[in-house]
C-alpha cells in the first residue's frame, strides 16, 4: 500500500487547501517534549500527474463464450488500479491473481487521486490488463456500490466487489447492489454485514491477495535518527477517526518512557501530501502529546511523504512490531502486509482483519461497541452505525508484552506469515476466482 487508503469510497475526503509539492525535513525545534519529529525519506517517490487508461476490451458475449470453450476465460475489471488507496492496492493484486490463474483480464482504471508512485509487480500486471484487447461477458466492478449503476454493462454478467467496515451498510448501497448479478467481498465480516443489511444477491468471498515473492528478504528503510538497539513499533494509516491514531498514541505514550530503548514510527497522511496537510497532522500529534503530559515521553517519529512500493516494503522490514488500534476495517492491508513480512501485529479484535489476525497469529486488543463518529466528511458513515472502541489499557499490556517477550512474539509472527501465505497468495485466490468465473460462463452458454 502506498499511502494508507481512502475510507469507504473514493472521491470523499476532507476539504483542504490546494495541493502543494510536499516538502519534508526535521521540523524546527519547539518544545522538545511535545514537538513530533518528521523523518526525511532517503529518496522520495515524487507524486506525478496521471491519466488512467481505458479498457481495450469489448463486451461480446458470443466471442467471450467461444474463447472460454477453448480454455481462455476472460473478464473485464473496473477499479482504481493506479491510485494509492487500499482499494487500489487490492484491485491491482486481484487483476494480477486472475492473470496468473490464466484469465484474460481487460481492465478499465478509474481514478480518484492526482498523484502516483511505483506499484511493483501488481502494477505491471494492471498496466498490461489496461492494454489488453479481449472480448468479455463478465464485468467485475471493484468500486464502492454507489458507482455500480454507472459501470455495469448491459448484456454482461455484472459483479460488484467492495469492502465495508461498520455493522450496517449504507441504505443507498443496498439499492445499488441490486443492479448487479452478484457481489464479491474480501471477508466473511463484509459478507455477513451485507446479508444482514438486506443485500439479496449471491455473495462470494475472495480474500485480498499478494505476490509472496515481494515479501522475501530485502533492504530495510534506515534513518540516521533511528538507533539499531531501539525496539521499533510502527504503523501505516490514513489520519482518520476510523484508523483511531489517538488511541495508538495514548497507549504508547502512556506505557513507555524516554529511558527505555523504544520508538514509535508512524507513516501517515490526511488527504494529500501538501505542506498544510502535513502540518495539520503534526499539530494533532503535538496536541495528543500535551494531553498525555509528562516530561519523560518516549520517542516518536513521523513520515508524511508518499512512499513507493519498495519503500513501503522496506519500512515493514525496518519495524519490529506493527500496531493499529483501528475502530473498523474491511480488510486491513497494512496489517496483512505486516503478517506477510513476519512482523508481530497488535490490533483490534474486530472487523474484516479477523479473516487473518487470529489469536494464534496476532496480539488482539479487546474492544467495546460504540457509535460511529468523526467521519462526517464521508457521506456513507451514519451515527446509527457502530464500530469498535479499543481498550487502551489492553493495548498497553499487549505492547509491553511484545517488547519484553520477543521470542514469543516472533513465534506468533511466523504463524501469521504461514497462515496468510497459505490462504492469500495470487495463485490460491486467483484460481478460486477463476473457478467462479468458469461457473458463470458455463451457465451463460
Amino acid at each position: 500500500m502506498i499511502g494508507g487508503g481512502f475510507t469507504g469510497g473514493f472521491p470523499w475526503r476532507p476539504k483542504t487547501p490546494q495541493d502543494q509539492p510536499p516538502t519534508l525535513g526535521v521540523v524546527q525545534s519547539l518544545d522538545p517534549v511535545y514537538r513530533a519529529q518528521i523523518l526525511r525519506l532517503p529518496s522520495k517517490a515524487a507524486p506525478r500527474p496521471y491519466a488512467p487508461p481505458s479498457s481495450a476490451g469489448v463486451a461480446d458475449r458470443s466471442e467471450a463464450l467461444a474463447s472460454f470453450r477453448e480454455g481462455r476465460p476472460s473478464v473485464r475489471w473496473v477499479g482504481p488500479l493506479f491510485d494509492g488507496s487500499g482499494y487500489a492496492e487490492a484491485s491491482r493484486n486481484y487483476v494480477a491473481a486472475l492473470s496468473v490463474a490464466g484469465v484474460a483480464v481487460t481492465a478499465s482504471s478509474i481514478s480518484f487521486e492526482d498523484a502516483r508512485a511505483d506499484y511493483g509487480s501488481a502494477g505491471r500486471y494492471a498496466t498490461v490488463a489496461c492494454g489488453r484487447k479481449a472480448p468479455y461477458a463478465v464485468n467485475i466492478v471493484h468500486l464502492t456500490p454507489e458507482h455500480y449503476p454507472r459501470y455495469r454493462v448491459d448484456g454482461c454478467y455484472n459483479i460488484g466487489m467492495f469492502a465495508w467496515e461498520t455493522d450496517i451498510l449504507p441504505e443507498e448501497w443496498i439499492q445499488t447492489c441490486r443492479v448487479m448479478d452478484e457481489i464479491w467481498v474480501p471477508c466473511q465480516w463484509t459478507a455477513e454485514v451485507a446479508r444482514a443489511s438486506g443485500v439479496n444477491q449471491p455473495i462470494h468471498v475472495f480474500g485480498h491477495c499478494a505476490n509472496l515473492e515481494e515479501y522475501r528478504d530485502g533492504p530495510a528503510l534506515s534513518f540516521p535518527e533511528l538507533r539499531p538497539e531501539w525496539f521499533k513499533f510502527y504503523s501505516i494509516f490514513q489520519w482518520t477517526e476510523r484508523k483511531n491514531p489517538r488511541a495508538l498514541l495514548r497507549a504508547y505514550l502512556s506505557e513507555f518512557t524516554d529511558k527505555e530503548p523504544v520508538v514509535l514510527v508512524l507513516k501517515t497522511y490526511r488527504s494529500n501530501y501538501s505542506t498544510a496537510e502535513q502540518e495539520a497532522v503534526i499539530s494533532e500529534i503535538d496536541q495528543i502529546k500535551r494531553e498525555v503530559g509528562g516530561k519523560k515521553q518516549p520517542r516518536l517519529l513521523v513520515i508524511l511523504d508518499m512512499m513507493s512500493r519498495d519503500e513501503i516494503l522496506a519500512f515493514h522490514r525496518m519495524g519490529d512490531c506493527f500496531v493499529l488500534l483501528h475502530r473498523a476495517e474491511g480488510w486491513g492491508l497494512p496489517l496483512f502486509e505486516a503478517c506477510l513480512m513476519e512482523r508481530p501485529v497488535i490490533t483490534t479484535a474486530h472487523g474484516g482483519n479477523m479473516e487473518f489476525t487470529r489469536p494464534e497469529t496476532c496480539f488482539l486488543v479487546k474492544h467495546t461497541p460504540t457509535p460511529v463518529q468523526g467521519m462526517d466528511w464521508i457521506p456513507w458513515y451514519k451515527p446509527y452505525m457502530k464500530w469498535a472502541d479499543p481498550d487502551i489499557n489492553d493495548a498497553r499490556s499487549q505492547m509491553r508484552y511484545v517488547f519484553l517477550n520477543r521470542q514469543q512474539a516472533a513465534a506468533r509472527a511466523k504463524a501469521a506469515r504461514l497462515f496468510v501465505s497459505e490462504h492469500f497468495s495470487w495463485e490460491r485466490v486467483g484460481m478460486a476466482m477463476r473457478r467462479r468465473i468458469e461457473e458463470i460462463l458455463k451457465k451463460m452458454g
